[in-house]
């Protein structure tokens, strides 16, 4: 199970976490959430990263669960 959460994209605040089977199904909902609920710290990203980059930004902070 591989494990993305928002407080490792610098917004310690949120609680929000994506689980799922493989790297790419962590992503979509990731950006999806973070454009819903931190569109500002998205623009912030947007002023220096292109799409791309964010998710490969995203792509390095997730994490593999051990059972």
């Amino acid at each position: 199970m591989f494990i993305l959460m928002c407080k490792d994209l610098g917004i310690p605040n949120c609680l929000y976490v994506s689980k799922a089977e493989t790297e790419d199904e962590v992503i979509l909902p990731m950006m999806e959430h973070s454009m819903k609920t931190h569109p500002e710290k998205v623009g912030e990203w947007m002023l220096t990263m292109t799409k791309e980059d964010i998710i490969e930004m995203m792509r390095e902070k997730i994490q593999q669960e051990i059972d």
